[in-house]
């Protein structure tokens, strides 16, 4: 690592110039038992690169990059973290705030409780997207998540009362995440987790690398969740190499029916307004599966509704097997998408509201570790 990726890592930028005509969010931060400016403070927009922190009058000012839909964080030692959502639209924004301390019991430290090497390596695996390295991706501090075993309920949890610093030197970003919770239920085998991060990019060492990032992150981009929100606003999914698939488990083994949809319409409601679309998925009728090409969806890449009954496979291991071998070759990156309301609020920036949880399907890795993150506001070069 040279000197001046140390500089990008170590140091959060206190000072964003603002060019006249952007959409900007600022204010002044203080304490709210004595209303004192607190200096230092960290300050960013959620999948961003605007990130901040207060300077001595406990003052900020941020670059919103679109107009879409986006989540500010305020946090500082010592203090419990206030969450804002920046409303859609073209204007600036003003936003004071008044951080309350943590009380005594929420400052202590619990102590860390030993907990399986498989599980720990799970955690950094699901978060990164891939098995930590230097070569590719790895979080500088470690030792900073607190890991929890609750062998009652088979329950795996992970907290951090800092942020996690992560290097990807696949696309050349500092990332800065902020974990409020992972939890891996082992009787369901499923994992939840949230998190907000800000991104800065790293200082290539040569032209070479410079070069090599900038391919890496337009590739990323074309199976990237901001990728899929626009095109999925633009009804363009298949020139974009996205393609959703509808799957149905009907008294496995008895029979599974996999169907590509190519009608977007069924999806939206008749109401939408010009600045947004409503976006619903009916997953008490079906599961709706993401399948992510990287590039234009043409013949042959199309799949065929398949039908697999009971009559074809004589047991369930190998209707697994068989389902596993249709679904390898569709797309690079197959996620399942699940909402927590039935329907995303989406947005032509590629933001959306309310939350959106990608999960792998029959072997594939998701599109949701940190690896297939990029800023909101990054665009490919033409």
């Amino acid at each position: 690592m040279n000197r001046l990726q140390f500089f990008a890592i170590t140091l959060f930028c206190s000072f964003h110039f603002v060019l006249s005509g952007q959409r900007t969010i600022s204010g002044h931060v203080t304490d709210a038992e004595d209303n004192e400016p607190i200096p230092n403070a960290t300050v960013f927009i959620n999948n961003t690169k605007s990130g901040i922190t207060t300077d001595l009058t406990g003052m900020y000012q941020l670059i919103i990059p679109g107009e879409g839909s986006y989540n500010l964080r305020v946090s500082h030692a010592g203090y419990q973290p206030v969450f804002y959502d920046i409303e859609p639209g073209k204007e600036s924004v003003n936003f004071d705030v008044s951080l309350v301390s943590l009380s005594l019991d929420e400052v202590l430290v619990v102590k860390k409780i030993k907990v399986s090497k498989s599980d720990i390596e799970l955690f950094w695996t699901s978060l990164l997207g891939e098995n930590p390295s230097k070569r590719t991706i790895y979080a500088v501090n470690t030792k900073a998540p607190y890991f929890y075993y609750d062998s009652q309920t088979k329950i795996f949890k992970v907290t951090c009362r800092d942020f996690i610093h992560v290097i990807n030197n696949i696309t050349g970003y500092y990332i800065r995440v902020w974990l409020d919770y992972f939890i891996y239920d082992h009787t369901i085998n499923t994992t939840f987790w949230k998190i907000d991060l800000v991104f800065s990019e790293l200082e290539p060492k040569n032209q070479e690398q410079k070069d090599l990032w900038d391919e890496n992150r337009r590739k990323t981009y074309n199976v990237s969740r901001g990728k899929f929100i626009k095109s999925l606003y633009n009804n363009t999914m298949i020139e974009d190499g996205f393609l959703f698939i509808r799957y149905s488990l009907k008294g496995v083994p008895d029979r599974l029916v996999i169907d590509p949809v190519y009608d977007l319409s069924q999806f939206f409601s008749d109401d939408s307004l010009k600045n947004y679309k409503e976006f619903y998925i009916r997953q008490e009728i079906d599961d709706l599966v993401l399948a992510c090409y990287g590039r234009p969806v043409i013949q042959p890449n199309l799949i065929s509704p398949l039908q697999i009954t009971s009559g074809v496979m004589s047991n369930h291991n190998q209707l697994n097997a068989q389902v596993f071998m249709n679904w390898k070759n569709v797309g690079l990156y197959r996620n399942r998408i699940q909402t927590l309301n039935g329907s995303i609020r989406i947005f032509p920036d590629g933001t959306y509201s309310n939350m959106m949880k990608l999960s792998p399907v029959f072997g594939s890795k998701p599109i949701s570790g940190i690896n297939m993150l990029l800023p909101i506001e990054y665009v490919p070069d033409k």
